[in-house]
């Protein structure tokens, strides 16, 4: 298992911790999690934001595997 795996698995991990029973989170819980604006995360073009409507929603798999990538850039 190589290291990108290792802390991809962790970040689900600690994601489904942070959010049990749920495979889509809010915009705004996201940006919660990640300590940062919703409007930030919605400018991010990598960011993986999914539209309903008028409302922005994220999944948790893509959302670990955003953190995996953008902290090893760090």
């Amino acid at each position: 298992m190589s290291n990108n795996d290792a802390v991809f698995n962790k970040e689900v991990e600690l994601l489904q911790k942070a959010f049990p029973g749920g495979h889509l989170i809010k915009l705004q819980e996201a940006a919660d999690y990640c300590g940062c604006d919703m409007r930030t995360l919605e400018a991010r073009r990598d960011f993986p934001l999914i539209r309903l409507g008028n409302k922005g929603v994220v999944s948790l798999t893509n959302l670990a595997m955003w953190l995996t990538v953008t902290r090893g850039k760090a």
